[in-house]
């Protein structure tokens, strides 16, 4: 894996020398969403430091070890104004061993000013946990994307968290490490936090990019009731001065044991006019 790792880090490294930083610009948020369940858009995309589920796979790999559980989540998301969407398929087991371990696989589509894209992503994280206290997790992910900036390439991304006083997660996680050489793939780092009361959970992040010739931030917060232990209710906000979007958005759910559905709504601010629709279905034991 090492050796794959490095070979793949090698060959970008040398493709990717020859574009400017500029080439980053437009960022295209696309992949970077797909990374998100039902609950996490619901939440404002502010879920890196929340680790109910399989979202750490994409997101923060730390999370993985978080809780102990085995998990397949069924989901996808449809941007019908702007011709973005995407469907797939992830599975977490962090109760068969010490060592948690997730997959994915999602197909994402979506428009560029240059044209049509098509992505097909496949992620492997791990994580592991010291003691209660610190995580640390890495993932690996291959992304085939055909149409403008197509790329046939390897990335990885990295992460911790910690959590304090049983109720409070802190997190930090580093995305497409591995530079590839395309502008659908960027850089960027998260600081991540959220807190468990019980039924309520608030959650916040800032998220940062580096890839231009100045620093651009972004910054998502939400929170999430369980009424009733069985009907989730959430809602979030984003200020992304790296995409230049604003989002409002808000979802509801249903869970039993073992089984729950998650439907969320993202309302763009202005902008280009985005009103994604978000499902997903979770099967869980412990």
């Amino acid at each position: 894996m090492r050796v794959l790792f490095l070979s793949a880090w090698v060959a970008s490294s040398a493709y990717a020398a020859d574009i400017p930083k500029e080439a980053a610009l437009p960022v295209n948020d696309a992949l970077n969403d797909a990374a998100m369940q039902a609950r996490n858009f619901g939440m404002g995309g502010a879920f890196h430091a929340v680790g109910y589920g399989t979202e750490g796979v994409n997101g923060n790999p730390a999370m993985l070890s978080m809780y102990k559980r085995y998990q397949l989540v069924l989901g996808g998301a449809w941007d019908i104004p702007n011709g973005y969407g995407f469907g797939g398929v992830s599975v977490v087991d962090s109760a068969t061993s010490e060592l948690a371990y997730g997959q994915s696989y999602t197909l994402v589509t979506f428009d560029s000013p240059h044209g049509r894209s098509v992505a097909h992503l496949n992620t492997t994280s791990i994580a592991y946990a010291f003691g209660d206290f610190l995580h640390i997790g890495v993932n690996a992910r291959y992304q085939l994307i055909t149409g403008p900036y197509a790329t046939n390439s390897i990335t990885m991304g990295a992460g911790a968290a910690v959590r304090l006083f049983d109720v409070w997660v802190v997190g930090f996680s580093g995305h497409n490490l591995i530079p590839v050489a395309s502008p659908l793939v960027n850089r960027y780092f998260v600081l991540s936090t959220s807190a468990s009361f019980g039924t309520f959970t608030p959650s916040f992040e800032w998220r940062m990019d580096f890839n231009a010739a100045f620093p651009r931030w972004a910054w998502a917060t939400g929170l999430e009731w369980i009424a009733g232990d069985v009907v989730p209710i959430r809602a979030g906000f984003t200020w992304d001065n790296i995409t230049g979007t604003r989002y409002l958005s808000a979802g509801l759910g249903f869970v039993t044991q073992g089984v729950g559905v998650d439907v969320s709504y993202r309302h763009e601010l202005g902008g280009y006019n985005g009103r994604l629709v978000a499902v997903s279905l979770t099967l869980q034991s412990r």
